[in-house]
């Protein structure tokens, strides 16, 4: 791991990771929280629908 790029990536993908634990474990809250589990037995009936919910979400519709 002598090259320079490789060594920032490499940096940064670490320092992403920390930070992303650190937020996880300071959360004064648990995900828990928001979801009962049955709302996955309900997602996971109509798990299609789903997919497409959040893929139009995320990536919004086309504009052909």
């Amino acid at each position: 791991m002598t090259d320079f790029p490789t060594g920032v990536t490499a940096g940064l993908f670490l320092a992403g990771a920390t930070m992303t634990w650190l937020g996880w474990v300071l959360l004064p809250f648990r995900i828990g929280t928001f979801f009962v589990p049955g709302d996955f037995a309900k997602v996971h009936a109509r798990l299609r629908p789903w997919i497409w919910l959040f893929r139009i979400h995320l990536l919004g519709t086309s504009s052909r």
